[in-house]
């Protein structure tokens, strides 16, 4: 469940218009932005209006106080948390753990059992089988899901945690917004507008599917392509379908708006098992705000506020970065000349379909005592979920750096700015070559991203050889430059030289002071997770 929070913005974002504005300079609120990794195995960002920064600064403390208590009794990586210990054979005792198991009853009753919390043997036979190449045989997956233990509270646990630590913001500050791993919640007297990331390209700077105004509301997105499972040489949804205990081969991006992140992440994750007309059906039955339902012809259903802005079929959102023109031109015909005629020189054309994905990995540190953790919202990277999360600077709940990541020439001329991570002006200054280099910043109005939950720290943007007036760029060499700074921290160069040529290939990028060692990978853009089951 759930994505990126984090918006690659190029510049500050928009100021609120119309009434919200009136009512900020009566109230004399500021509006103050915190981001954070290695929150629930992904990553948070928590946007607050307050009066005074020491406000804004203990809503962010005591959120995240709430979310570290909740995970200590939530979190199944964790073998010292309460629901661990019932999953051994003992009894849920607090009433945060008996709201959840009570909210999986309820759902999984009315969504004729798309939601499930028995899952978690089953879950990790499918990763085993990622990692054997074999798909698990139905009788073990059965045997699994009857098996006493074992329970699984992705889908619901975080939706609940984040209900809960809004319970919390909403007694410090008048407005606000929290997202983790791309599952939000808004609340006070403001509209946020909120995008809806595509699961044919869902790059940080990819043109978005949606675009939406949420106030006082929630919405989660349940997404085939953020954590796909590798099969032999196909890739898997790694959402499992309760009812067949396979890959869901339905829906690849299910996206619900509702009143709170439980109902929204519930609604959501029994939609993207479903069929597209089941889960519209289900959609009107519990009267949800608004949906966005992609297929994985990549065909869409949708309904309600959530397309009060802008769809890909009126007016295509732009892409967070510099807007790209036109799609990149054809290569020449490779067809064999006739004999008579010399042979053609290599066409200088960007490839068809090629593109630069840029897979950059902030590098948060593992607590050395915490236990490894699979996918998943309480999963994510080695090192998530064990006790002691809560420690902040490169550790647990880390401080998310601010990030350029940019194109250059072989004559270090910058060809396109492909996103900025941040948007606190005080630190984007500190990005000093990116300032040197690109003069000019557009803006987004874009405030968050609903989206399928990204691995934690691992941000990916793409490049599709257009320069940043929408010209194509012929083939040639190229570097990937990124630069890097943390509040409190450290700044960091990193680059890669990239030949676009007609082969595809990949290239390392090594580890700084302040990011792990990433990837750059040129070549087809990638074809959709597949629909069949193993």
């Amino acid at each position: 469940m759930g994505g990126s929070p984090a918006v690659f913005a190029l510049g500050a974002p928009a100021d609120p218009t119309g009434p919200e504005v009136s009512r900020r300079q009566e109230l004399a609120l500021e509006e103050h932005s915190f981001a954070h990794d290695s929150v629930l195995g992904t990553s948070l960002e928590l946007i607050v209006e307050a009066a005074r920064p020491g406000d804004a600064v203990r809503c962010q403390v005591e959120v995240l106080a709430e979310i570290e208590r909740l995970r200590a009794i939530l979190s199944t990586y964790d073998p010292a948390s309460e629901i661990s210990r019932v999953s051994a054979g003992g009894t849920a005792v607090s009433t945060e753990l008996r709201e959840l198991l009570a909210s999986y009853d309820f759902w999984s009753g009315r969504t004729g059992g798309a939601v499930d919390v028995r899952l978690g043997q089953v879950m990790r036979l499918w990763r085993e089988a990622a990692q054997t190449g074999r798909a698990p045989e139905i009788e073990a997956l059965r045997a699994a899901l009857e098996a006493p233990g074992h329970l699984n509270v992705d889908a619901l646990g975080k939706a609940y945690i984040i209900d809960r630590a809004v319970e919390i913001a909403r007694r410090l500050v008048p407005a606000g917004l929290l997202n983790i791993g791309g599952d939000l919640r808004v609340w006070g007297d403001v509209d946020w507008v909120i995008g809806v990331a595509d699961p044919r390209n869902p790059a940080e700077n990819a043109p978005l599917l949606a675009e939406f105004a949420l106030r006082d509301a929630a919405v989660a997105t349940s997404g085939d392509y953020a954590r796909p499972l590798s099969i032999g040489d196909q890739f898997f949804s790694h959402v499992i379908d309760p009812r067949t205990l396979q890959p869901a081969a339905n829906v690849s991006s299910a996206t619900v708006v509702a009143r709170d992140c439980v109902t929204a992440n519930a609604l959501a994750t029994a939609a993207s098992v479903l069929s597209p007309t089941a889960g519209s059906a289900l959609m009107a039955l519990y009267r949800a705000t608004g949906y966005y339902l992609v297929d994985q012809k990549g065909e869409a259903a949708r309904r309600g506020g959530i397309i009060a802005i802008a769809t890909s079929a009126d007016a295509p959102a732009a892409p967070i970065a510099v807007a790209p023109g036109p799609a990149p031109v054809a290569a020449v015909s490779t067809a064999t000349p006739a004999a008579a005629q010399p042979a053609a020189a290599p066409s200088p054309a960007w490839p068809k379909d090629f593109q630069v994905k840029v897979n950059f990995n902030i590098g948060v540190t593992p607590v050395a005592s915490n236990p490894p953790g699979g996918p998943g919202a309480f999963g994510g990277p080695p090192g998530f979920g064990g006790p002691g999360a809560f420690r902040g600077g490169r550790g647990m709940m880390g401080k998310r750096p601010y990030v350029a990541i940019w194109i250059e020439d072989s004559n270090s001329k910058v060809i396109r700015v492909l996103g900025v991570l941040g948007n606190n002006p005080r630190y984007m200054a500190d990005l000093t070559t990116f300032r040197t280099v690109v003069r000019a910043l557009d803006q987004t109005k874009i405030r968050s991203v609903t989206r399928a939950s990204r691995p934690n720290g691992l941000y990916s943007v793409v490049w599709d050889g257009l320069d940043m007036n929408g010209k194509a760029m012929p083939k040639g060499t190229y570097s990937v430059v990124i630069e890097i700074n943390r509040e409190h921290g450290r700044h960091a160069m990193a680059n890669a030289v990239v030949v676009c040529d007609d082969q595809p290939h990949s290239v390392d990028i090594a580890a700084t002071v302040e990011s792990s060692a990433s990837k750059v990978e040129y070549g087809p853009k990638p074809a959709p997770v597949v629909s069949a089951t193993p």
